[in-house]
């Protein structure tokens, strides 16, 4: 008879996961436990639907007790640890039975978790390795209150890690903000370290804490902290180590994150991951060569073993992405598709590259027959998504006719929503039929998630038609609301040089703010993709209005990326002079313009 198998979970408010997690497993488990920590929802509802075995626990700020009290309810011979918010790898069934079934099985088994992280679940994704599978012997228990691992009393304990995968939703945006994980880790956390100042692992945790919630520096005094302390052969220390790197590339440090970079490969030298990051902060700063020699060492490293794997895909098709990436802005459009079609090749749904290689096809193709009629060689245009896909392509090589086509389309094969109704809109905007996106975006609900875009579309787009009066009656309500307390400043600006000529007044404060800058140079871009020229070179005026050191070189990249480099090396220049300021995209920018120059040159 083979070994049984319990599954262990601790629980609360899951009822959006937990019967997608129960519907991945209950086929192979012989026992299902749930001990549910306070759920007010229908999480126990839905588990009792699979005979689970239900369980209340009083939460006591510490995972290890109620870990503990779910194991101490398994009669099966091993056990599998997953959340309600996992889902187990169902093709990795069989090979999990196998695994508990081997005459020489090991006592602890590691598995991958690909954790999605941002709004959906889909290509943003990370991947980490935890214990999952277990013997069911007193001997194997949970310590720590928070970020728990299993400890072994036994002196002989056998650990392997197994290519075995579970998916995690928990860390998705919206059930981060729902169930306010952040507050509760770090509360626990600090308890933790209360108890144990020096333990690098919970350092590191504390650390992990702080980086998600963007207050970088803080992080990295524990990242460092833990560092000094940890043993190097622990292994949470490739994470820790990347963490660190990551923390200095946001901060822009890159000669120190390049040092732990070559530090973390002195130690692990197949972490293809912290070679890709070099490739990307040399990409940052415009060393193109560089780069590109960093992403092609990370094609022959290949992907990392699962316990150095932090960033999927950096030894195979982000890579050739990366390089795609490159080659594309240097304008070396054959080279450039080879790459993003070797990414297609290794992860046909990566979709960054079918729309890189939109851009490709928009720049390459003699009209926009052609570019159609080579664009839909990727899609099976039957399906409505396919069609929403090409709209949103379309959309960003501003092909805005196709854009409402394929919009059109996929609303006659059952798909229209509120996303592909706003991107009607916009494309309406860029077409300058400004009558007909002002009627779409007048419909956007105040609650609506695209609130913000469309009211800043539906301003500028009353401002663009003369309709002052009506833009100023928008005005007045966004002053009002908190997403728009530096926007609606310049759209005041705006309306009194599109109406009247009149400069406003900014306090010296909001001169100087980068924030005020970024919104003005916001409405700019708007303004400059509908071609309208004129009124263009009045909403310049705004820049008179502020005093910030910054602004030459954003109007250079705004330039550039309207295809305006020779317009965009002058402001470069100016900048050079006027506030001694060049950064690394800006030089490659100049760089191109100069190289133009030189083979016009030549050509002559």
């Amino acid at each position: 008879m083979g070994k049984s198998l319990s599954i262990c979970m601790i629980v609360k408010n899951e009822e959006r996961n937990i019967e997608r997690c129960l519907q991945s497993i209950h086929h192979i488990a012989d026992e299902i436990i749930v001990v549910d920590t306070g759920s007010t929802d229908n999480t126990k509802i839905i588990a009792s639907k699979y005979n689970a075995k239900i369980y209340d626990f009083q939460w006591v700020d510490d995972f290890s007790k109620a870990r503990n009290y779910s194991i101490e309810k398994a009669k099966c011979d091993w056990i599998l640890i997953l959340d309600g918010d996992d889902e187990f790898e169902k093709r990795d069934g069989s090979r999990l039975l196998e695994l508990i079934n081997r005459k020489d099985a090991a006592d602890i088994y590691i598995f991958n978790t690909i954790c999605y992280v941002g709004e959906k679940a889909g290509n943003e994704k990370i991947l980490n390795v935890n214990i999952r599978l277990f013997k069911n012997i007193p001997e194997l228990r949970y310590q720590g209150r928070i970020h728990e691992s299993v400890v072994s009393k036994k002196t002989d304990t056998k650990m392997e890690t197994a290519e075995i995968t579970v998916y995690h939703y928990g860390y998705l945006n919206v059930y981060v903000k729902e169930q306010e994980k952040r507050k509760r880790n770090m509360r626990i956390l600090k308890k933790q370290l209360e108890e144990q100042p020096e333990n690098p692992y919970f350092l590191f945790c504390m650390g992990n804490e702080y980086f998600a919630l963007g207050l970088v520096e803080k992080s990295l005094e524990y990242f460092n902290s833990s560092f000094e302390k940890c043993n190097k052969k622990d292994i949470y220390v490739p994470k820790l180590l990347i963490r660190i790197i990551m923390a200095y590339q946001l901060l822009k440090d890159y000669n120190k994150a390049i040092f732990y970079i070559d530090k973390a490969l002195s130690l692990y030298p197949n972490y293809t991951d912290v070679e890709y990051i070099r490739g990307s902060i040399y990409h940052s700063k415009g060393i193109v060569t560089k780069a590109i020699k960093c992403f092609k060492k990370c094609l022959e490293m290949s992907e990392p073993p699962a316990v150095l794997n932090f960033i999927i895909g950096v030894g195979t098709y982000k890579a050739h992405y990366a390089l795609g990436c490159i080659y594309h802005q240097m304008e070396d459009y054959s080279e450039a598709l080879l790459h993003y079609n070797q990414a297609l090749i290794i992860k046909p749904d990566y979709y960054d590259a079918i729309y890189s290689i939109g851009g490709i096809l928009a720049v390459t193709s003699i009209n926009d027959n052609e570019f159609k009629e080579k664009l839909l060689k990727f899609f099976d245009t039957n399906m409505p998504n396919n069609c929403a896909m090409i709209a949103d392509i379309s959309y960003l090589q501003k092909k805005y006719e196709m854009t409402i086509e394929f919009i059109e389309k996929a609303r006659q094969k059952g798909l229209y929503n509120e996303s592909l109704h706003l991107l009607k809109a916009q494309s309406y905007f860029y077409l300058k039929e400004y009558e007909k996106s002002i009627e779409i975006f007048s419909l956007v609900s105040d609650k609506s998630i695209y609130h913000t875009k469309a009211k800043t579309y539906h301003c500028l787009s009353l401002l663009l038609c003369e309709k002052f009066e009506d833009a100023e009656n928008i005005i007045k309500v966004l002053e009002h609301e908190e997403d728009f307390k530096l926007k609606h400043k310049a759209f005041n600006c705006l309306a009194s040089i599109l109406s009247n000529g009149k400069k406003v007044s900014f306090d010296e404060e909001q001169k100087a703010s980068d924030a005020l800058l970024n919104n003005i140079f916001e409405i700019l871009d708007l303004i400059l993709g509908t071609k309208e020229f004129d009124k263009f070179e009045k909403a310049l005026g705004m820049l008179n209005c502020i005093d910030n050191d910054k602004s030459l070189l954003l109007l250079a990249k705004l330039y550039n990326k309207h295809g305006f480099i020779e317009m965009a090396s002058k402001e470069i220049i100016r900048s050079i002079k006027v506030f001694d300021k060049i950064d690394g995209e800006t030089a490659f920018i100049l760089n191109k313009s100069f190289s133009m120059i030189n083979s016009k040159k030549i050509s002559v």
